[in-house]
């Protein structure tokens, strides 16, 4: 990189911007530089890109020799406690499959709501679970905290579920109808900006029809983010987190 810097400037040390705005000045015709300068660039950033190709193999081998070795150490470190949490997290992963697969047929004949909504955060908090070991093993211990913290609300929220009964489950799995509503009314703002097409208003419609009729049926602290919930705290509001 320093090489390519000193490519671009000249005997004096004039940067190459500085060497065309002279040129054109002599010749009268300073009016040029912005489109001249833009090609400029666009070259410059051409010829950057391909030896930036050329060389990323070598490049990449490197960094990645690097990386191993750090990861080699860290866990060296590290493996009681890693090795601990793979332990944990797996027999957790098992324990959840295991029983999913005895008692889903019944829960499915009983509409079993809170077997539904512990079984769907189970695997969604094994998943979170698996990121954070991930995270952990290569040294990203901030990106690994985020994650545990995402991993405690689902912990919270089976919780309340778990001592909610079915109620308070079925509400939690109809909210999800509600979020679906929420973004697509953030798409449909925004989609124009990014490119995309925007729902027709037929399709709006029929996304927010079931966001409508469910506050409609619980109340409008329903359509706020934790409004499942409304019905733990005796205020009857939506509690945040």
């Amino acid at each position: 990189m320093t090489r390519m810097k000193e490519e671009n400037e000249d005997s004096d040390g004039l940067k190459l911007h500085e060497v065309l705005y002279a040129l054109l000045h002599r010749a009268g015709r300073e009016d040029e530089f912005p489109d001249r300068f833009r090609e400029l660039n666009d070259e410059a950033a051409r010829s950057l890109v391909s030896e930036l190709k050329r060389r990323a193999p070598r490049m990449l081998r490197e960094h990645r020799r690097i990386r191993r070795g750090f990861e080699r150490r860290l866990f060296r470190r590290w493996r009681k406690a890693l090795r601990l949490y793979e332990t944990i997290m797996v027999a957790a992963q098992e324990a959840g499959a295991d029983f999913n697969d005895k008692y889903r047929a019944e829960a499915r004949q009983q509409d079993d709501f809170v077997f539904e909504a512990l079984v769907s955060l189970h695997g969604r908090a094994s998943r979170i679970a698996s990121e954070t070991y991930a995270l952990l093993r290569t040294g990203h211990a901030d990106g690994a905290q985020a994650r545990w913290r995402t991993l405690h609300e689902l912990a919270v929220v089976a919780s309340v579920i778990a001592t909610g009964g079915q109620d308070i489950a079925e509400r939690y799995l109809l909210h999800l109808y509600v979020q679906n509503a929420k973004d697509a009314r953030a798409y449909q703002d925004n989609c124009a900006a990014l490119g995309y097409e925007p729902f027709t208003t037929e399709e709006l419609d029929g996304i927010t029809q079931a966001e409508r009729e469910l506050i409609a049926r619980f109340g409008r602290e329903f359509k706020k983010d934790y409004g499942w919930a409304a019905t733990v705290i005796t205020s009857g509001r939506a509690p945040t987190f």
